[in-house]
């Protein structure tokens, strides 16, 4: 998805080795029951896995504009591999401006308290693009830590709701964008949307010199600062992440249009964006396996 932007919070690239070998250091001591089981979560997540994933949405089923067929076979392989993994996914059908229909891909991981954290990805892509990086590499790595929750039963602090969104991008012919997300919040009662505590949305994960981590500037920041303390405490334990502050420019996403706090999660700048050339050969796994570290330790969090 294309979003304006100034200077972001950023983990810079030459620090990328310092983070991989600190996050393991960094557990709270109050969840230290946790800690044993996160460190061997980290240790099992599968790089191969999630590009053999990029792949099949990328190279196989390819460009995958809202409310195509190949949108609505994206949805419904996402929504198979969940099954398989022992899941009950919902689908949420939803209707576009265009008047085709799109699929959101919603999975419920419940927590040790009720308040609900969107971890969300999108399966959809611009007219043109194989979408490898914008956003078969978020949509892979939910799948990656759906895996890894279900094999270590693993139970949040806050209940999480995985979400393959099936219409963010622009449709050709009508303005704006991130229609399957305010569909689902719309399909919500204002007592089911309270219980949304913050959403983490993982977009364009597998190349970029700089990992940002932002909101919007006029929106409420606590989502974005909670997943960015994360980053800070490794600092704590003697790394040099360089921080610099900047929020997302222009119009608020779904969830911020209900006052949902929401942290923006990419590694940039892209040059492939919206591009034919958006495809697995441009992607580094270990940017991915960065940001699926990065979240084990915010999940394991109480927000």
């Amino acid at each position: 998805m294309n979003h304006t932007y100034i200077t972001s919070f950023f983990i810079s690239l030459p620090l990328m080795f310092l983070l991989s070998c600190s996050l393991s250091e960094n557990i709270p001591s109050e969840h230290g029951k946790h800690k044993e089981v996160i460190i061997e979560m980290e240790q099992q997540i599968d790089p191969k896995r999630i590009m053999a994933d990029i792949r099949r949405l990328s190279l196989n089923i390819g460009p995958r504009p809202a409310g195509s067929d190949k949108a609505n076979e994206a949805a419904n392989w996402f929504s198979k591999r969940l099954q398989q993994m022992g899941y009950v996914p919902q689908v949420h059908f939803f209707r576009l401006p265009d008047g085709s229909e799109g699929q959101n891909i919603l999975c419920l991981l419940e927590g040790r308290t009720p308040q609900t954290i969107v971890l969300a990805a999108h399966s959809d892509t611009v007219e043109q693009s194989p979408g490898a990086n914008d956003d078969a590499s978020g949509l892979a790595l939910l799948l990656e830590l759906a895996r890894l929750f279900k094999q270590y039963e693993f139970q949040p602090e806050n209940t999480i709701i995985i979400a393959g969104f099936g219409a963010e991008e622009a449709i050709k012919g009508f303005s704006g964008h991130t229609y399957g997300s305010l569909s689902y919040l719309k399909s919500l009662s204002a007592e089911a949307r309270r219980k949304i505590v913050g959403c983490i949305y993982l977009d364009k994960l597998g190349t970029g010199r700089n990992l940002a981590i932002r909101n919007v500037v006029f929106t409420d920041s606590k989502m974005a600062e909670f997943c960015r303390e994360e980053v800070k405490k490794i600092n704590e334990t003697g790394g040099s992440l360089s921080l610099k502050t900047g929020w997302l420019l222009g119009f608020p996403n779904s969830f911020e249009k209900y006052d949902i706090p929401t942290a923006w999660i990419e590694w940039m700048p892209d040059p492939y964006m919206h591009k034919t050339n958006d495809l697995p050969e441009n992607i580094t796994g270990e940017k991915i396996l960065l940001v699926a570290k990065l979240m084990l330790h915010v999940l394991s969090k109480k927000y």
